[in-house]
């Protein structure tokens, strides 16, 4: 849940005792994607809403319909053992892979990250080979897995079993 407070200004919003009047600019705006060309950077910045609506930011590239699209982070959440792991990594396999998926299908394979928390190695692994094999697919190349096991100091059982 995103949460926004702001100090109504002078400039932006005027007030009387008996009525408070909608925000308006008072200069008109230009419209958005007229300005400079929106650039990824490697660090963290805070940009005003005022600069932000004038990038020109690029439309989103539809990757399994308009359900996933380009730069865009999803997840699953449900009770246990429903099979969220099982459809996520479906989906993954079939869209790093264009094949298709709950009668979906990507136009091209493509990169996919997938990003586990919970799931040991070794069943992560059984489950991305069964899907492979029910797919008659090789794992693809193009997807990256992130599991937080794979990384030494990152888990207590890691560390613990170490000492």
């Amino acid at each position: 849940m995103a949460v926004a407070a702001a100090m109504p200004s002078k400039e932006v919003m005027k007030t009387t005792s008996q009525s408070a009047k909608v925000a308006r600019p008072r200069s008109p705006m230009t419209e958005p994607n007229q300005g400079r060309p929106f650039r990824p950077r490697s660090e963290m910045r805070l940009i005003s809403a005022a600069k932000f609506v004038h990038l020109e930011v690029p439309r989103r590239k539809n990757h399994w319909g308009r359900l996933i699209q380009s730069n865009q982070t999803g997840m699953l959440f449900g009770p246990r053992g429903r099979g969220k792991t099982w459809v996520a990594l479906s989906l993954a396999i079939c869209i790093s892979a264009c094949i298709a998926f709950l009668g979906r299908k990507a136009r091209r394979a493509r990169r996919v990250i997938y990003l586990d928390g919970e799931m040991d190695l070794f069943t992560l692994r059984q489950r991305i080979l069964s899907l492979c094999r029910s797919f008659n697919v090789d794992p693809p190349s193009n997807l990256k897995l992130f599991t937080p096991e794979a990384f030494t100091d990152l888990l207590c059982s890691n560390v613990c079993s170490m000492q």
